[in-house]
């Protein structure tokens, strides 16, 4: 078995919390919840700031600071694909105090980080690859890259101000922040339906107690009425699901995106 993929197992074991806004965990027994958390909690992203993911990292953990009293640090590490971020949460000590954000993205990526290098597509659109949401955004909107797929999150602004031009949302149904702005299905791709969710993780043999509290504040401060409006206002929805529904969600989409890279034959080297 490869590094990554133990690394990628180790985490799938353990913990997941998504910020759309579940927390899934498969671990280990412990009665450590009643103190947690005693000390800082580090929250690792591993895309650059700007993007959806370190946006909403930011928001949910400052309301976790404000409901524990204790401080939620987000530190992003970015780098081949998020995998520096996930190796070093994944070798962490599963003691809840380091846990990683994530987005959907992360499970694509088990499907097609083995040596992946980029290759020009058939249509003549080249895939740039860049450490997070936010460079790319500087780079469209200055015009070093000619489109970009953004999460609404961290484009909606832009878009707003008239620096993006937005083509299209690839969900199956409008957006309701952009109802005048057509699906991609709409646009000529029928059946196109995608969507992000945005996690956290933690490496595997957390303590369930430690699970369940940071799962039931998590809930908790995504459902706050500040937060949900922020969402809201930006194209989110705080969902605040059950941990075995965000497992279930995240087995599915690796499935489902392992077939997308069968089919396409795309690798990362």
């Amino acid at each position: 078995m490869s590094r990554y993929r133990r690394i990628n197992a180790a985490l799938f074991i353990a913990v997941a919390i998504t910020v759309s806004n579940n927390l899934f965990a498969q671990s280990r027994g412990g009665s450590a919840g009643e103190s947690y958390p005693a000390k800082p909690v580090r929250v690792i992203v591993g895309l650059a700031p700007g993007g959806a993911t370190d946006i909403q990292a930011r928001m949910v953990a400052q309301k976790l600071s404000d409901n524990t009293g204790r401080s939620f640090v987000v530190e992003n590490r970015t780098g081949a694909g998020g995998t520096i971020a996930y190796a070093h949460v994944a070798t962490s000590p599963p003691d809840g105090y380091t846990v990683l954000a994530v987005s959907s993205g992360y499970s694509i990526t088990p499907a097609v980080y083995r040596k992946l290098s980029y290759d020009p597509i058939k249509d003549l659109v080249t895939h740039v690859p860049y450490r997070g949401t936010g460079p790319a955004l500087i780079d469209t909107m200055s015009g070093h890259v000619h489109a970009l797929f953004g999460n609404v999150l961290s484009s909606l602004p832009h878009a707003r101000s008239g620096k993006l031009r937005a083509l299209a949302v690839t969900t199956a149904k409008r957006s309701m922040v952009l109802p005048d702005l057509p699906t991609i299905s709409e646009s000529g791709v029928p059946g196109y339906d995608t969507s992000t969710r945005h996690g956290w993780l933690a490496p595997a043999g957390t303590p369930a107690a430690i699970v369940s509290k940071l799962s039931t504040e998590i809930a908790k401060s995504v459902k706050a009425r500040a937060v949900a409006e922020r969402f809201a206002t930006d194209g989110g929805e705080p969902v605040g699901s059950t941990p075995e529904g965000f497992a279930q969600h995240l087995v599915t989409e690796i499935a489902r995106w392992r077939k997308v890279v069968k089919e396409t034959g795309m690798r990362v080297e």
